[in-house]
Parts: structure tokens; sequence; C-alpha cells
């Protein structure tokens, strides 16, 4: 077979040639290398987040807020109140009043008189004594008299009475008898104490007991500027009758003391904001919070140290951010378009996942080099 001659000229031209196009390729791949460039672009699914707290609030005379506490204003009113309530199923009925007369003697004698003595009032309504008289000489005694008669008429105020059968004019003189309390028993009262009449009662009390506390500490505050929340503990809860007993009135009492924590409300939603931040998941961020969400009610305090106690509650809303451990560029080197958005969409906080390769057509795979790999996360950092 006969040998082909290439002359040395033609060599050295190949030579040029080969080394050329390893060359070519070379940059050609150095380049596709430095220009190879990946973007993930995420859409967070934005989530709710409620936190529940304690916040202890210290009296601005005692000590300033620190970072577990506010500080504000604690006073306490304690309230006491009564009432006698006539009961709603009253009936009345006649009778026969009665009633204490006194009888005056004014002799050297001894003076008896018979039971059923007649006494007139002033209006000669009579009365009877019921027992037996007797009268010291130069003395006093009080004896029970009875109206001759049922009526509400017979129920009449203090007077001076005569005695119709008293025939001596010396004894007329010298014997008076007076009444110095109403006669009562004319119309009789029955009643049932229902438990709706006791309930009725005390709660008046309460309200009338919490109006007034609370108008005594709004005095003392008036010159803050402060957010104030009330706490009523019943100290004492009294009533002289029980649920179906047969009265027609009854007397009640109710001891309260009311509390209240004096704040400013800008100072607590700090407060909280700051705890909602502390409370975000690693790999999340706060994105936003709802002031309007912020609640609270008072829990305790204690006057004498100065202390009250919130609790307290706010709405805020997370997203994901770029520091979460799924979204580390180590997780996507060397992977598909679709491998990769299989991988994030499977994530409850990720709505939406776009991706960029460049150059774009020739790159079919995200970059070995995690550095030239990006992730970014929209309206976020």
């Amino acid at each position: 077979m006969p040998r082909i001659y290439i002359s040395p000229q033609n060599k050295i031209g190949y030579s040029f040639l080969f080394s050329t196009i390893l060359i070519s390729i070379g940059v050609f791949w150095g380049l596709f290398n430095m220009s190879q460039y990946a973007e993930i672009i995420i859409t967070p699914t934005v989530a709710e987040i409620d936190i529940n707290f304690e916040v202890k609030i210290n009296d601005i005379s005692l000590s300033k807020s620190d970072q577990t506490s506010l500080i504000g204003r604690i006073v306490e009113s304690i309230q006491e109140v009564k009432s006698n309530t006539k009961v709603t199923g009253t009936s009345t009925e006649k009778g026969f009043s009665e009633g204490e007369i006194t009888l005056s003697n004014n002799t050297w004698n001894t003076i008896n008189f018979v039971a059923s003595t007649r006494f007139a009032s002033p209006a000669g309504l009579i009365f009877r004594a019921v027992n037996k008289i007797r009268i010291p000489a130069r003395g006093k005694t009080n004896i029970l008299v009875r109206a001759d008669k049922i009526g509400g008429e017979y129920d009449i105020e203090p007077a001076s009475f005569s005695i119709p059968n008293l025939r001596n004019s010396f004894l007329k003189t010298n014997i008076s008898a007076k009444s110095t309390q109403a006669m009562k028993g004319g119309f009789l009262e029955t009643g049932t104490i229902f438990q709706k009449d006791i309930d009725d009662a005390l709660n008046k009390l309460k309200e009338k007991a919490y109006s007034r506390g609370l108008n005594e500490i709004q005095e003392q505050l008036l010159k803050n500027n402060f957010t104030i929340i009330h706490k009523d503990k019943i100290i004492k809860e009294e009533v002289d009758a029980q649920a179906l007993e047969n009265k027609t009135e009854f007397n009640a009492i109710i001891k309260m003391s009311i509390g209240a924590v004096a704040f400013d409300e800008a100072d607590l939603l700090d407060f909280a904001i700051l705890l909602l931040k502390q409370a975000m998941p690693y790999g999340e961020k706060l994105a936003a919070y709802e002031s309007s969400s912020l609640s609270y009610r008072l829990i305790d305090y204690d006057p004498s140290e100065r202390w009250g106690i919130l609790e307290t509650q706010i709405r805020g809303y997370t997203v994901i951010n770029s520091s979460h451990p799924e979204l580390q560029p180590t997780n996507f080197a060397n992977l598909s378009k679709n491998e990769i958005k299989t991988m994030l969409e499977e994530m409850e906080k990720i709505k939406e996942v776009k991706i960029k390769l460049w150059p774009p057509i020739i790159t079919k795979q995200m970059p070995k080099n995690i550095n030239k790999i990006k992730i970014t996360i929209k309206n976020n950092e």
C-alpha cells in the first residue's frame, strides 16, 4: 500500500488547525461555565400566626419597664353598698291594728283597770287593752292595745288617748294615755321571696358598687393618657332571706373591690410585635401584623405590691425566607427545572415557583456551582 506523503508545511498547518479547534472548544466551554447562571423565583404563601402571652404591668412609681414588663398605674377601689328590697309578689289583707300606750298615774294611789278597757284616739277610734292594767302610784306602765275593728284606718301615728269609761273628774285630770309609736296591723302585707328577687337585688348592688368604684378610679387616673382596664372581685355578698321564704322584704349587702391597670397601649403593641418576631419558626419572617387584633384582659393584680398581669393576644402573618433549610442552593445543584418545581411546589409555604436558566435554550440543568444559583423571594427579603 503506497504511503501518503504530507509535506512539513501541511503538517504544521494541520497541527495549528487542530490546536485552534481545541483552544476554541476550551474557550467556549470556559465561557459557557462562566456565563451559566440560574435564578429560582419563589412567591411565598402568607400564613396567619396568633400568639398569646402574659405581660406584667409595674406601677410607674416603683419601677421602669424592662424586657419582660411595662410601666403603668395600679389602683383599687373598695365599695360596700346595701339595699332593702320589697318583694314583687306581695298581697295586703285587713287585720287588727295594735300597738303600745304609756299610762301615767299622777295620784298617790295605785289605779287598776280591767282587760278590754277602751281608749279613744282624737278621731274617736277605739282601742282596747289586751290585759289587766295596774298603774303604780306616781308611776307609769306600758300596755298593749288592739283596735276594736279591723281595717287600715286604725294604723294611726303616735297620739294622746282618752278613757271613755272614766267618769271621775279627778282621775281624768291625773291619768294620761299616750303612744310614742304608730299603731300597725290594720293592713297586713304577706309575700314570698323568689330567687329572681334575690338575684335582681344583688345584680343592682353590683352595678352600683362597680359604677362608684369606676368613677373613683377615673378621678385618680384623670391626668394620665393611659388605656384603663378593670377587674372586679366580690369580697362579701350577704342576703338576710332565702328563696321561697315568706317575707315582704329583705336586706342585701355587696362589698366589691374594683382593680384597674392603666398603661400605654402603644408600648403594649411594640412589646407584642417583638414577641411575634421571636415566635417566628426558623426560616420564616414576620411579613405583617394586625394592630387591630391586639386584645387584652386583666387576669390578676396586687394593689399592695403595685403590679397587674394582662393576658394578651395579637395576630401576625409569616412568610418563608431564603434562610429556610429547604431553600439552600446546595439542594438544587445540577437538578432540572421539573425536579426543582416538583420539590418546591410540594411545600405549603410556597405558592408559586419560577426558574430562569442562562444561557437559555442550551442550559437544561442547574449549575453545579452553587454560587451560580440565586434564590429570590418575591415581596420579601
